[in-house]
């Protein structure tokens, strides 16, 4: 596949990602307090760069 339709599908993922974060947010806040939000975001962040901190920290 191109390289320029290969960047413009990881450009198009990441735009969705970053869109749904907010829908996301603002659903969660009908049911959660702010401060449930944010924690469960820093959590679920720190969940996904977990392997990749490690497999830095161990090369």
């Amino acid at each position: 596949m191109n390289k320029f339709i290969i960047n413009w599908l990881l450009f198009i993922v990441l735009s969705l990602i970053w869109g749904s974060s907010f829908i996301l947010m603002k659903i969660g806040l009908q049911q959660l307090s702010p401060y449930q939000v944010a924690a469960v975001r820093v959590v679920s962040s720190g969940l996904i760069l977990l392997p990749v901190t490690l497999t830095q920290i161990l090369q």
